[in-house]
């Protein structure tokens, strides 16, 4: 509980932020743990390690995911984790590999979408690059409401035709994390 109000508090005080940690493979009892807070697995190993990667958003870990079309998600995306990237986490190998785990997982952490009144931003770049490279044509998301201000550098207008099937999910979301699903 108390990490939990801590993640929340964070929220509160740094909307957007994201939250990232490196667990033990043999830690099972540490992975169960961060999965029930929310945290679900990025990456498998790094350079430096053999460490699973798992992240988070700041928030409520109590969301309910909703399923959007992968087309329209990706109108959101900062960058096409298929052209730029890092040495590590944007190589063809991470995504192949992001590929093959979701081809037989399906994705465990959904995406986060967050919608202002004119803009949108979606964290999960590498999950949705993966997710177009299976041929996913739906792919789950966490979606919440932001503020207008500030603006991030990567936020993405958001389109007139997507605006009704955001609000839609945003309210079935806000209905289910309620507990009146």
């Amino acid at each position: 509980m108390l990490v939990e109000a801590c993640i929340d508090r964070l929220h509160e005080l740094a909307p957007g932020t994201r939250l990232r940690l490196d667990v033990r493979p043999e830690n099972h009892v540490a992975q169960r743990l961060y999965e029930r807070l929310g945290f679900g697995h990025i990456a498998s190993g790094k350079p430096d390690g053999d460490d699973l990667v798992m992240e988070r958003g700041a928030g409520p870990s109590r969301r309910h995911a909703v399923d959007l079309p992968t087309a329209l998600v990706a109108r959101y995306r900062a960058v096409d984790r298929e052209e730029i990237g890092s040495s590590h986490l944007d190589s063809a190998a991470h995504l192949d590999a992001l590929a093959a785990s979701i081809r037989v997982q399906g994705i465990r952490q959904p995406l986060d979408l967050a919608v202002a009144e004119e803009f949108a931003t979606l964290d999960g770049n590498h999950r949705l690059a993966a997710a177009i490279r299976v041929g996913l044509t739906e792919v789950p998301v966490h979606i919440s409401r932001r503020h207008s201000s500030p603006k991030p550098e990567h936020a993405r207008a958001l389109r007139t035709e997507d605006r009704a099937i955001l609000h839609s999910a945003l309210a079935e979301s806000e209905r289910r994390s309620s507990g009146s699903a």
